[in-house]
């Protein structure tokens, strides 16, 4: 979610960047398709950058429980491990 965030953030600045430099142009450039392909890949962006994370530590045998014991909870001590 972190992720996505970071790119919405940066999408909305491009988006201001254009309100106030183009403001007659902006309605012709900012329209509804445009807003759903921003928001589409925000969340795309997002599962991707999730799915490069969670990819390794799922290939792990965590079969020894005393080498990590909050798989679950921790994606970050999974990632130290792969």
């Amino acid at each position: 979610m972190g992720s996505t965030e970071c790119v919405l953030l940066s999408l909305m600045a491009d988006d201001w960047y254009l309100a106030i430099c183009n403001p007659q142009r902006y309605p012709l450039i900012m329209n509804k398709r445009v807003c759903v392909q921003i928001a589409a890949g925000c969340w795309v962006t997002g599962c991707l950058a999730a799915l490069v994370e969670t990819v390794p530590v799922l290939q792990l045998s965590l079969c020894d429980h005393s080498i990590i014991s909050h798989f679950s909870c921790e994606i970050l001590a999974g990632l130290k491990l792969a």
